[in-house]
């Protein structure tokens, strides 16, 4: 069995990661989020610095509302898969006998992931996350990896006034001068697609795609294309 662990660490980004093994067998239980939270940050100090000046950690017991629906229909479709790939196993046993098949892979260590947005002066920057994933029973690393910015970058946010120019409230009258609601319907639920009920959808008849951000200092607005394939009529 390979037993590996790798470390990158360049201008652009860093990322590691560890399969040492892991046998459940050793462990009582798993240990607590604190800790594991701990050795999140201390890791990631090893890595970029200054860990409390440069990020925010995502708080784990910021759920979404929608969760539960979401995590049930996700459930459905699961089971599905679940069928279809026993029934593909149950096939490919009888073409391969089972003394063929390679029992040495051992199992994963079940982790923890915990995210860490950067900022700079207060303000989230986007795509520049850190994401650590702790193993839950041994507090091993396993994974990774972050998202530098560049000296050039960095330089670019120090020059950047980020004081604005639009008020909060023009920016809002900008965006309902646009925005329309119109009514439509929607799917309940992914295993009963037949089953729909009415909502109002957000639209912007003038663009046709929806308003992703106002520049601060400028008011120019960037549209955004969904994708979203909605009916409202």
């Amino acid at each position: 069995m390979i037993r590996q662990c790798r470390w990158t660490n360049d201008q652009t980004g860093h990322f590691s990661y560890s399969n040492l093994p892991f046998e459940e067998d050793r462990y009582d239980s798993p240990l607590p989020v604190d800790q594991l939270k701990k050795r999140a940050i201390e890791y990631l100090e090893l890595v970029v610095g200054n860990v409390h000046e440069k990020y925010v950690i995502e708080d784990l017991d910021d759920a979404d509302p929608n969760a539960d629906q979401v995590l049930e229909e996700l459930e459905d479709l699961v089971d599905e898969l679940i069928d279809e790939l026993e029934e593909e196993e149950h096939e490919m046993a009888e073409d391969y006998p089972e003394e063929d098949w390679d029992d040495d892979m051992p199992e994963p260590e079940p982790t923890i992931m915990f995210t860490f947005y950067r900022e700079h002066k207060g303000l989230r920057l986007e795509s520049y996350e850190a994401h650590v994933h702790v193993g839950e029973f041994t507090g091993i690393i396993r994974e990774c990896s972050v998202t530098h910015l560049t000296k050039e970058q960095f330089q670019s946010l120090e020059n950047l006034n980020t004081t604005p120019t639009l008020s909060l409230k023009e920016a809002e009258e900008r965006f309902f001068e646009e925005v329309e609601m119109k009514l439509g319907r929607a799917v309940k639920s992914l295993a009963e697609p037949e089953t729909y009920t009415l909502t109002y959808l957000v639209d912007f008849p003038e663009t046709g795609g929806h308003m992703q951000k106002i520049n601060a200092h400028t008011g120019e607005v960037t549209y955004i294309d969904t994708g979203i394939l909605k009916e409202s009529e």
